[in-house]
Formats: C-alpha cells, structure tokens, sequence
C-alpha cells in the first residue's frame, strides 16, 4: 500500500517546514542555513531556553519557540541530531546568554553527543567580551 503525504518536496521537508514557522507565529525568525528558529525579541530578564534534535516530527521543537516558552530549537535533518557547530551557533549567534541558557537535551543518542560540545561553548560565551 502506498503512503499519501502533503510533500512538494521530500529534500527540502526540513527546510519548507522551519520557513513555515514564521508565518504562523510572528514572534519567531529562522536562520536556514543552521536550522535553527529563534525568538525575533528574546526577553532580556530572563534565561534562555534552548532545545532541539532531529527533524521528522515538526513542527517538533520548533513549534515551542515563543514567549514564555524555548528562545531558540535547533533542528538537524530527518531523524539526526543537529551538529555541535548548529548548537554553537545558536548559542553565539541567536539568544541572549547574559543572564545564562539553559539547553535542555532529548535522551536520544545523537542529541546527547551533541550535547558534549556545549560546556565548551559556554566556556567561551562566558570569556566573550
């Protein structure tokens, strides 16, 4: 039996699904390249959020970016973690880690070797100036 689906394309699933992001909440930006949907305007007062994993399930992650809730999801392709780099990049590029970022870590394998980059990266987001 055949599987019907609403695809225009299945290469570019991942990235039609996160520049949908925007248009359905307006809080929220994508920087493509990384795969990565973020807050337009991060609450400064706060902690930021940070989570992510594997696309294949979206809205997944990335539909939990917005006030009160994650600043920022990385996604990786279909069924792979988002690289290190992804990660880092989100954390330099897209929150605000002035008053710290958390980043929470799904219990999948990939996730979690991802995962071992970030005391590095914070590391060096706290020696930044």
């Amino acid at each position: 039996m055949a599987a019907k689906h609403f695809i225009n394309d299945p290469t570019a699933l991942v990235l039609s699904a996160l520049q949908a992001i925007p248009y359905t909440n307006p809080h929220c930006a994508v920087d493509i390249e990384n795969k990565i949907v973020y807050l337009r305007q991060p609450a400064s007062s706060q902690v930021n959020v940070v989570s992510g994993g594997g696309a294949g399930h979206e809205p997944s992650f990335s539909a939990f970016v917005g006030p009160g809730l994650l600043s920022a999801a990385v996604s990786g392709t279909i069924f792979a973690s988002p690289s290190a780099e992804q990660v880092r990049r989100c954390l330099f590029e897209r929150v605000d880690s002035a008053k710290g970022v958390l980043v929470v870590v799904m219990n999948y394998t990939g996730d979690v070797l991802s995962a071992l980059s970030i005391p590095k990266t914070a590391l060096q987001c706290t020696n930044r100036t």
